[in-house]
């Protein structure tokens, strides 16, 4: 913050030198105009006189423009500096109490907001980002079943890219929306197959490849988790099948 100030002072400094200069230069090419015409000097003279008037009036409200938005700029900085600051300095680290668990972490006017770890009393455990009361942003949720999701969140959701770890050592890696597995991602199976592509309210829907052990792989559409249309098995050794379904 400090050297931003500094420099805006320093640029302000600058900016009055430089006027002060172009002020000068001004006036003097102006009497130089005037004692030319007094004295009846050719017109080309004069002229040539007022082309580097204009010249150094144009240089002027160029380097004016830049600086006048260097300034706005620094000026915008050092605003959301400032608020940055005065959340933060609002934010109070705290231990809350709720029906189902105990939360320890930053606090924004009563609320749960910025980082904190939820522990709930079935044992779960939530350590993340905050926002408004709810869990929003990064974070790991621990079951205590054995499962494990870290990744993005919002309104309390698995939300965004994530990865879940169940507890039989399969593994999803993709995209969710409202907890459910949404998008693009891949899901390994811990006896060695997994599935790449598309997924819709927590099923394969879309396009994907399943890859077996041996190498084969199987290409085609999915809805609802089935398998729908033409679907081509390729061989590790390049041979192709299709199938319907």
């Amino acid at each position: 913050m400090e050297k931003e100030v500094d420099f805006i002072i320093s640029l302000n400094k600058k900016s009055f030198e430089y006027n002060k200069e172009v002020l000068f230069k001004v006036i003097n090419s102006l009497k130089e105009i005037l004692i030319n015409i007094q004295n009846d000097k050719d017109f080309e003279t004069t002229e040539n006189i007022i082309i580097d008037l204009n010249k150094l009036l144009t240089d002027s409200k160029k380097k004016f423009d830049m600086e006048k938005k260097a300034l706005e700029e620094l000026k915008l900085k050092i605003k959301k500096n400032i608020n940055i600051n005065k959340e933060a300095n609002s934010k109070k680290v705290e231990e809350q109490f709720f029906t189902n668990g105990k939360y320890v972490g930053e606090t924004l006017n009563g609320k749960r907001h910025g980082k904190g770890i939820y522990f709930f009393n079935n044992g779960d455990i939530y350590n993340g980002e905050w926002k408004n009361d709810k869990s929003d942003g990064r974070g790991s949720y621990y079951y205590k079943g054995g499962d494990f999701y870290e990744g993005e969140w919002k309104n309390n959701s698995f939300e965004g890219k994530g990865i879940y770890i169940y507890n039989n050592g399969d593994i999803y890696d993709g995209d969710y929306l409202n907890n459910e597995k949404h998008g693009k991602g891949i899901y390994y199976f811990s006896t060695g197959p997994r599935y790449e592509g598309d997924w819709k309210n927590d099923l394969k829907d879309g396009q994907g490849i399943y890859f077996f052990n041996n190498g084969d792989r199987l290409v085609g559409d999915y809805v609802a988790g089935n398998k729908v249309g033409k679907h081509i098995t390729i061989t590790k050794s390049g041979n192709l099948y299709t199938n319907e379904y």
